[in-house]
């Protein structure tokens, strides 16, 4: 056994599976790795290093070499050093490279291509007078048949009984094991048959619907107070993590309960725990899982006593680390600590230096409410943290309150902050994927619910009060850091990953951009997400307008990401780069700088090949780490104000404050689309019998990006609860067997609730009814298959009020001829029933509006692909006239305005002029209205919109009541983008300026000259 000693330090050395024994008697920490038959090892092998600090360490020191006759040849994982009577064992994973017997290799069915060879291999005891060794193996074979493919055996004492907990390979049941095997009580041997322990699926965040389940690195350790933990490894949703078990017995036979938060999830595994000398716990992880990289990561734990934590010490005696230095040059400090490889392992969702004490912050969803739940998108991956839900994002458009929909997204932000600050949950991450700033250009756009309508003002705004929502109030932090999705002229889903976009310069810069560039300008997001698809056959993920437009132009300095899937598909679907290296070149120097999916082999090699530089890493990570510092994860918790979120005794879902906000939100939401002779609202007075009925009605239905809603209330509770005891509410789902429409012959008024079905009632990418629609699937109708249903109750009772629950615009000219009452609303909030009944009853006068043109057919509809908005697209644009037009709604009032006055009758370039107008409540109800101001340019020399909106104000105004509403327009809202000049450009026009109640109702207007430049 020849042995060249070095010192060296952990992060000298390339390690799998590390296992770290202390020695009391001695002071000195042994790690054994498995040797290589490489170099001065002539055979495969386990070798150990000592240290007595655990920073320098001496070694290897050669303590078994596989002979030439032994079972096993092919190598050594795993190896484990125990002390246990006064001898040393060695638990090694051996691994013999001959195919196992066919009765042996029980996966059924076809394996995938990359399915691991069925090997014999298996777990072997060894004993040794020392650590230091030599060790000597009991027998020539394996403690267990090598035909049962067992793996990573560790060492378990109890009641003075020694056990082996092992894995059983996935690679042979497909579902991998943790078994127990008693062992004899020299450990030379087993007694009696493996018992499994749990199984790889049990975990909860193991993917679902993996053809595999993976068991590895099984670990035992008993906490302070008592508690019986097993550490494991599997690869789940963010790759390779370490999880923690516990057994509900406190007996190593269990049972064994998963417990729902991960010891560690950035890419780290096959973890065991030790105590230092002083004793303070420590574990030691194989991190990455992907060599040439892998190390030993050490990392100091906390025993909470029913689990483990890491500690994750805030870095000091760094400049990067003093809160009082210019955020630029804690940035350059810290890139200059970091070693190339540390940096590209930055480069992914979780920019972790644990050398430096730096811990980075994942990514959350949260389109209309944090989503932590379970299905159907399942972004709580495993556990459903309830989280307060608020209605989906176009429903958050139609309130056209910026100030509401700010204060929904400080809800988020604060909930988000107490997930991952709370010592009871520490989930989630403070980079939040929301708002979708793309524009629902097209009501058949699947994730047309996502966004806040078609026009970019509104979108922009929108977006705008969002943003601040989430990131708060503070001058120097942040709460959360709002990402703005997908960057650019994401609105199609089918083909979206290989379609192209095509545009001008006008458009990029008047409608697509307009809500991004609001969002990091007026907003002050610093993190966005680059799209799918192309744009004018760039794929958005390598568009030079990333950098000269995003970085150069509007200062968004902080993160690029890609979206998930997008780096390969540069080469799978766009075909744009022959291989993954080329691929990430582009893709950095393009200026992104966190990829969503797996990339350090490919970025790692293209860095060997020297087509990548550790500038180049520099270059994109200083966003990465800009948004760190204002997030306050570098800094004291004095020095952070979010820092105390997470310590209060209350759930912040569960608060008052959070359920009357979602009650609040979405009776602002609603927009009454029809209510022909007052049939709205309804006088429980008057009633004695109300007929709820339709496949809505006793549904709160959540979409992909959905958390998961502390409690839900239906439309028909509502109902029922508004209605009280002296008025009778049936129900029925549908007219099977002429149930609805009985009930409705019965009834003093029926309600309808109809609607499509947010994710389809289906799995990934798939829509049964053509008119549903969501990510990855474009609807193919926009009918209401529903509207038989309406028709039948109708017939039976004209007193019918239509509620439209849904996350489209519908074609639905029957129902508007005959139903004298429509109300339309979006799914997902919890308060859905209760704000729906506060409106049909009358404690809340609807005030929503629309935020897309609803037409009268898809015939109305241009090309689904055709992103030029010249031709039909949006209020804009559109030709003929829609069913219900852009900013429609009504009101249980009326309203009266008079008196428009601009504040100068000639604007010039670089001025501002005021446009006020009287509005006055001529009911008898208090309401509120959405005044909207447009403009339309009567000689421009470029085409120009019919008509755009420049201004919009929601305001509740009581009976009798004038107030003067005001509008800022600056000239400069009125220029175009002149792509000869390259810039924008005010033009001497005669202008009309326009308010009203929608975009087809103008109340009044006005002349205004402006002057060009």
């Amino acid at each position: 056994m020849a042995n060249t000693h070095r010192t060296c330090t952990l992060a000298d050395l390339r390690v799998r599976d590390p296992f770290i024994l202390p020695d009391p008697d001695t002071q000195t920490y042994t790690l054994c790795v498995a040797l290589r038959s490489s170099g001065d090892h002539t055979r495969p092998g386990v070798g150990v290093y000592t240290s007595v600090d655990l920073e320098t360490w001496e070694g290897p020191t050669t303590v078994f070499e596989i002979p030439v006759d032994f079972w096993a040849q092919e190598g050594i994982w795993a190896p484990e050093l125990h002390r246990y009577r006064d001898k040393y064992y060695l638990f090694l994973t051996f691994n013999t490279g001959k195919p196992l017997p066919k009765s042996a290799a029980r996966p059924e069915g076809d394996l995938p291509s990359d399915w691991a060879p069925l090997v014999q291999r298996g777990v072997q005891v060894l004993v040794a007078e020392s650590p230091l060794g030599p060790f000597r193996p009991f027998h020539n074979r394996a403690h267990l048949p090598a035909d049962r493919m067992t793996l990573d055996g560790t060492l378990w004492v109890e009641d003075d009984v020694p056990y082996m907990v092992y894995c059983h390979e996935w690679v042979q049941t497909k579902d991998g094991t943790v078994d127990l095997v008693r062992l004899e009580d020299d450990l030379s041997g087993v007694e009696g048959e493996p018992v499994t322990l749990f199984k790889g699926s049990d975990a909860p965040w193991v993917r679902p619907g993996r053809d595999r389940y993976v068991t590895d690195g099984p670990f035992l350790y008993r906490t302070r107070t008592g508690v019986l933990l097993m550490l494991w490894s599997t690869f789940g949703w963010r790759g390779y993590m370490t999880l923690i078990a516990a057994s509900e017995s406190g007996s190593i036979h269990g049972p064994w309960v998963q417990q729902l938060r991960p010891l560690f999830m950035e890419d780290g595994g096959h973890g065991m725990i030790f105590h230092r000398f002083d004793g303070t716990p420590m574990v030691v992880l194989h991190h990455p899982n992907r060599s040439p990289k892998e190390r030993a990561l050490l990392l100091e734990l906390e025993d909470e006593g029913d689990t483990l934590a890491i500690v994750r010490k805030l870095p000091t005696g760094h400049p990067f680390a003093d809160p009082d230095l210019p955020l630029e040059a804690r940035v350059e400090d810290l890139l200059s600590l970091m070693t190339l490889d540390e940096k590209i392992a930055c480069l992914g969702t979780e920019p972790n230096v644990p050398r430096l004490g730096v811990w980075g912050t994942g990514h959350v969803e949260g389109l209309h409410g944090l989503a932590m739940g379970g299905p159907p998108g399942n972004w709580g991956r495993p556990l459903p943290v309830p989280t307060t839900q608020f209605p989906q994002a176009i429903g958050l458009g139609e309130t056209w309150d910026p100030d509401l929909v700010r204060q929904a997204a400080a809800i988020e932000g604060y909930e988000t902050r107490y997930l991952v600050q709370s010592k009871r949950f520490r989930r989630g991450g403070l980079v939040v994927r929301a708002p979708n700033a793309d524009l629902g250009r097209d009501i058949r756009w699947g994730r047309t619910e996502e966004c806040y309508g078609e026009d970019a003002y509104l979108n922009g705004t929108l977006v705008t009060a969002f943003v601040k929502g989430l990131q708060g109030d503070h001058p120097k932090y942040w709460q959360t850091a709002s990402l703005l999705k997908h960057f650019l002229a994401n609105s199609n889903e089918d083909e979206r990953t290989r379609s192209s976009s095509n545009f001008d310069q006008r458009l990029f810069r008047e409608y697509y951009s307009v809500p991004f560039r609001m969002g990091i300008m007026d907003g002050g997001a610093r993190a966005y997400m680059a799209a799918y698809n192309a744009y004018n056959g760039v794929p958005c993920t390598v568009h030079p307008m990333l950098k000269e437009i995003t970085v150069d132009e509007w200062g968004q300095d902080g993160i690029i990401c890609t979206d998930g899937g997008a780096f390969r598909l540069l080469m799978t679907d766009h075909k744009y780069y022959p291989d993954l290296e080329m691929a990430s070149v582009a893709v950095i120097r393009s200026g992104i700088n966190q990829f969503l999916d797996r990339y350090r082999e490919a970025v790692g090699g293209a860095v060997d090949r020297g087509w990548l530089t550790e500038a180049d890493m520099d270059a994109v990570l200083r966003g990465v780490f800009r948004v760190m510092i204002k997030l306050g994860v570098l800094d004291p918790p004095d020095r952070v104000p979010y820092s105390s979120i997470g310590t209060e005794p209350e759930l912040p879902w569960e608060s008052e404050k959070h359920r009357a906000l979602a009650r609040l939100i979405t009776q602002e939401s609603v927009v009454l689309l029809k209510n022909a002779g007052n049939l709205l609202p309804l006088d429980k007075d008057r009633l004695k019998t109300i007929a709820v009925v339709g496949p809505r009605a006793d549904q709160v239905l959540l979409d992909w990006y959905s958390g998961d809603p502390p409690y839900t209330v239906t439309a028909l509770a509502g109902i029922r609860d508004k209605a009280g005891d002296t008025v009778r509410v049936t129900y029925a789902p549908n007219n099977e067997d002429g149930a609805a429409v009985k009930l409705a012959q019965e009834a003093d008024v029926a309600i309808v609730c109809v609607g499509n079905h947010p994710t389809g009632d289906a799995g990934w990418a798939q829509c049964p009814t053509p008119s549903d629609g969501k990510e990855a699937v474009d609807r193919r109708a926009i009918v209401l298959e529903q509207e038989e249903l309406i028709v039948q109750v109708y017939r039976a009772n004209p007193n019918t009020v239509v509620v439209l629950i849904s996350s489209f615009p519908f074609a639905i000219p029957w129902t508007q001829r005959h139903i004298p009452a429509i109300v339309h609303l979006t799914h997902n909030s919890q308060e859905l029933g209760n704000a729906l009944a506060d409106v049909l009853f009358g404690d809340v006068n609807p005030g929503g509006r629309l935020v897309q043109t609803w037409p009268h057919s898809i015939e109305q509809l241009p090309p689904r692909l055709d992103y030029d908005l010249c031709n039909g697209r949006t209020y804009m644009y559109f030709r003929g006239e829609p069913l219900y037009p852009f900013g429609f709604g009504l009101s249980y009032t009326t309203f009266l305005y008079s008196n428009l006055c601009l504040s100068t009758s000639r604007l010039q370039p670089d001025d501002t002029l005021t446009v006020s107008v009287d509005v006055t409540n001529t009911g008898e109800r208090a309401g509120d209205e959405v005044v909207q101001l447009y403009v339309r340019h009567l000689h421009s020399t470029v085409e120009r919109p019919n008509k755009e909106l420049k201004g919009f104000q929601r305001t509740t105004l009581q009976p009798g009541e004038t107030q003067t509403v005001v509008f800022p327009l600056k000239a400069a809202a009125l220029a175009y983008w002149d792509a000869d000049l390259g810039g924008w450009h005010v033009e001497a026009d005669q202008v009309r300026v326009m308010v009203g109640a929608s975009s087809a109702d103008i109340k009044l207007m006005a002349e205004l000259e402006v002057g060009g430049e």
